[in-house]
């Protein structure tokens, strides 16, 4: 191996070794902000299901999403203003959905997310009791597993 092969390969460990190092010393706090970044935008449901059967009346609904607030439109109109709070770390990766009004004002949810491409996964309960560790909408779980679409 020539001395310029051994230099650039020694030049480009120390840099992943870098860039390691420094995604390795982000805070908590900067890894949940990062996260939400990925979260933000505008969404629509392509396919819902509860007690493992479909649920068309969220079909079609329109999400958007700015920071931790999250406010959902269905297709019938109706407004619903909830704040999600992430714990990235986690695996599954969790979410907490907080409803601060709608029909669900009060309610807390906690479910799991990932993130396809274009499309974003949420499979959440809405006992808000327990945390779904797969996603699934099985029946006599009341758990729901939306599938959303980035709207450009």
């Amino acid at each position: 191996m020539t001395r310029l092969k051994i230099a650039s390969t020694v030049v480009g460990l120390l840099l992943l070794s870098a860039a390691e190092a420094a995604q390795a010393q982000a805070t908590p706090g900067e890894i949940v902000a990062a996260e939400l970044q990925n979260f933000r935008g505008n969404w629509k449901v392509v396919a819902a299901f509860v007690n493992g059967q479909p649920d068309d009346r969220r079909f079609g609904a329109q999400l958007t999403i700015i920071d931790d607030l999250m406010q959902m439109q269905t297709a019938l109109g109706g407004m619903s203003t909830a704040r999600i709070s992430l714990q990235p770390s986690l695996l599954p990766r969790a979410i907490d959905i907080s409803w601060l009004d709608g029909p669900f004002q009060g309610e807390k949810f906690y479910g799991i997310y990932r993130f396809d491409g274009q499309r974003l996964y949420v499979c959440a309960s809405r006992t808000g009791v327990t945390r779904p560790k797969k996603f699934e909408s099985l029946p006599d779980r009341v758990e729901s597993l939306v599938t959303f679409e980035r709207v450009p």
